[in-house]
């Protein structure tokens, strides 16, 4: 057992040591106590900070995910959208290439066209300027260089009247300030440090494509040597100037006449010793006079003036004249300076002092006439135009109202009289409208047809239906036609033609009213007779006579009557061409015509033709129409009231009827019913698709399909013929119950093949 001594004295040193190393080993500990005793006080306000860090690092996490899943889904949207622009883009860029193809084609060919454009302006041999529209130069070729005598840098730029004489300019200005075209003007041009010279100018517009004028376009084409040829001919060859058709006079500045050639004496009547030394005016119109004294200042200020004069002969017959006018200058002497140049020899003829005044005069008379009867044919034809559009449209209208006027005398045979007779006149009126509108085509058409029989009373009645309707009550007309009359074979319109010219020229020649009558009897030319008669044939002919009790014809222009256009009536009352259409009609049909007339007692015209060896014309015969077994028609037409009426009419004579308001829908109920359909009726002129389109399509269907054709115009027939569309009928409207139902009775049977 040990022993434990608590008397310190008796401690050794080393234990003294530990003891107070032990000591503050304690106190360390002690106060490292204390400091963990304050770290675990504040670790779990730490431990708190340290979870919500946490807590709020886990939210921005998940945040953080939905904004990187959201973004990933807009870029997978994103990258479909570009992937469908890259498609997109794809086709663009190949339609862009195709265009740049055809671009690029385009461009090629533009500047061909170009280069041509710019090699025919460049090197034509006739000088070309573009101005704007205040007659500044834009554009010019190297012919207008040349004859300007300029550089190309002078001339762009500048205005085109310091080219023109001073004089010339207000002219100048007019003729180019004009909106129609100006053609081959004569005018003066002054070239750049020359002595001017004269030119032919032709003048257009140059409109943008809101057609506003922007500019004008002259061609310029030097004259002046074929001028001075011409003045050197005249002065070179005076002698000849009488055996020339043109009047030429020559006067001097005081309109004196100092020459007169034979030319002058055929075309005035007045002979040269007549007018010498007499003023120009006394030998025209006087109410011309001012047209003579504006041509005198012109060509005074110009040296030349040309245009029409009216202008009378010494009988009085007014005459238009082409007059061009040249003034003469007196030559310089150029002997003594032989050496002297074209150019300066032209200045000097240019600068002598006017002398006299040369006058070629044209007589135009007739081509004005011509011209005046080219207009009225142009007019003629745009009224023939007119009538075939109101005859189309009137047909349309009568088509109904005649089919269906007979379709209620069917249908109600047991009408009281007075109803009987009110459908009996609406259906004779429709005949008698339609044949009307027949004759209104034929006249303004010129519309010609076979040669058939025909009997000369149904000419005249018509002629007296027409005259009566339109003549003056003053003038009475009679007809007398013995029965029999031989038949002719003739075409019925040129017939029509003929005696209503001649009718027309017998009231022209009554203006106060008188008697207008038409005789016909049978005739036969021996060879004695035929002799004596240019044209007339051995055989049986029809003698028509047409006189009237008018003015006459006298004698003197008795051989000219039938010349075209020769008329005595004034002007704009008369073309000239009835009497010369009369003449070729009878020639036509192989015949002669004879005039007799006396002044102041009337005329007759005596027409011969030749008759045929036919006695009579076979009547048709009224025979009832057969009705149909049931055959199923297909029915066109866009007018409704036609289509309807054509309906009920075949429906009630036992046919089976589907009708199509146009082309498409015919296609079709066609396509539908093609095999039951037996005929096609079908209007030829409707809109959108025609009836001839609608056969050749059904043809195609069914290449023996049967087809009727329908029209209100003849020429739609020829139409289908120069288009070698076969139908197996043609009618034409209005047409009546029989006839339609007569040629569906003989397509259906094929005797209309």
């Amino acid at each position: 057992m040990v022993r434990i001594v608590t008397n310190s004295s008796c401690l050794p040193a080393e234990y003294c040591v530990t003891k107070h190393w032990f000591t503050g080993l304690k106190q360390e500990l002690e106060a490292k106590t204390a400091r963990l005793v304050q770290v675990n006080q504040k670790f779990p306000l730490k431990m708190t900070q340290f979870q919500h860090s946490q807590e709020e690092q886990f939210q921005a996490s998940i945040e953080s995910e939905k904004q990187v899943s959201q973004t990933n889904a807009e870029l997978v949207k994103v990258n479909q959208q570009l992937s469908e622009s890259l498609e997109e883009q794809a086709v663009l860029e190949e339609e862009l290439r195709q265009q740049n193809e055809e671009l690029l084609i385009a461009h090629e060919n533009a500047k061909l066209q170009q280069q041509r454009y710019e090699d025919l302006f460049e090197f034509a041999p006739d000088a070309y300027l573009v101005t704007d529209v205040n007659g500044i130069i834009q554009e010019a070729n190297r012919a207008a260089i040349n004859l300007f005598c300029v550089s190309p840098k002078y001339l762009i730029g500048k205005p085109i009247f310091i080219f023109i004489p001073k004089q010339n300019r207000k002219t100048f200005r007019t003729q180019v300030n004009f909106v129609e075209r100006v053609e081959d003007w004569e005018c003066p041009i002054q070239p750049r440090g020359g002595t001017p010279f004269y030119v032919t100018i032709t003048i257009t517009s140059i409109n943008n494509l809101e057609g506003k004028l922007v500019g004008k376009r002259l061609m310029i084409r030097d004259i002046s040597k074929r001028r001075q040829e011409a003045e050197e001919k005249i002065k070179q060859q005076a002698a000849l100037l009488d055996i020339t058709t043109d009047a030429i006079i020559v006067c001097n500045l005081e309109k004196q006449i100092l020459f007169w050639n034979q030319g002058a004496e055929s075309l005035y009547k007045w002979l040269a010793d007549e007018v010498k030394n007499h003023t120009i005016q006394e030998f025209l119109d006087s109410s011309n006079s001012s047209e003579i004294e504006k041509a005198f200042a012109t060509v005074l200020e110009e040296n030349f003036w040309s245009g029409e004069l009216q202008q009378v002969t010494k009988s009085g017959k007014e005459i238009v004249a082409y007059s061009r006018w040249t003034l003469m200058r007196d030559e310089q002497d150029n002997n003594e300076t032989p050496h002297i140049s074209k150019e300066r020899a032209r200045e000097e003829v240019a600068q002598g002092n006017p002398k006299s005044i040369l006058i070629v005069n044209t007589d135009i008379t007739e081509k004005k006439q011509l011209e005046a009867q080219y207009y009225r044919a142009q007019r003629l034809e745009s009224l023939g135009t007119l009538a075939s559009g109101i005859a189309h449209d009137l047909n349309n209208i009568l088509t109904p109202i005649l089919t269906g006027t007979q379709l209620l005398q069917l249908k109600l045979p047991d009408l009281e009289e007075s109803s009987r007779f009110i459908l009996k006149m609406l259906e004779d009126n429709s005949h008698h409208a339609a044949e009307l509108v027949q004759q209104i085509t034929y006249f303004a058409r010129g519309a010609e047809g076979n040669y058939v029989p025909i009997q000369l009373v149904n000419l005249t009645r018509e002629i007296k239906q027409i005259v009566e309707s339109t003549f003056p009550k003053s003038i009475e007309f009679s007809s007398q036609i013995p029965n029999p009359l031989w038949i002719l074979q003739a075409q019925p319109t040129q017939i029509h033609q003929l005696l209503m010219n001649l009718c027309v020229n017998a009231r022209d020649a009554m203006p106060e009213g008188g008697k207008l009558t038409i005789l016909a009897k049978n005739r036969y030319i021996d060879q004695k007779y035929s002799s004596m008669n240019p044209g007339a044939r051995v055989g049986d002919y029809v003698q028509i006579t047409i006189a009237d009790t008018g003015c006459g014809i006298p004698k003197e222009i008795q051989d000219r009557i039938f010349d075209p256009f020769f008329t005595t009536k004034e002007v704009g009352k008369g073309t000239g061409l009835g009497l010369s259409t009369a003449v070729g009609i009878v020639k036509n049909h192989v015949g002669f015509i004879k005039v007799s007339s006396q002044v102041g007692k009337g005329t007759q015209f005596q027409i011969y033709l030749p008759a045929t060896q036919q006695q009579e014309i076979k009547q048709t015969s009224d025979s009832k129409v057969s009705n149909g077994n049931g055959e199923l028609i297909l029915v066109v037409d866009d007018e409704t009231y036609i289509r309807e009426t054509t309906k009920n009419t075949l429906e009630y004579h036992n046919y089976r009827i589907i009708a199509a308001i146009d082309g498409f829908e015919a296609f079709s109920l066609y396509a539908q019913h093609k095999n039951e359909i037996s005929l096609v009726l079908i209007d030829i002129q409707m809109p959108l698709i025609d009836g001839s389109q609608v056969i050749q399509v059904v043809r195609r269907m069914n290449p023996d399909v049967k087809v009727i054709a329908i029209s209100g115009l003849d020429s739609n027939r020829q139409l289908l013929q120069a288009d070698n569309i076969r139908v197996e009928a043609f009618l034409h409207k209005p047409y009546t119950l029989e006839e339609l139902l007569e040629a569906i009775k003989d397509v259906l049977n094929g005797s209309r093949e």
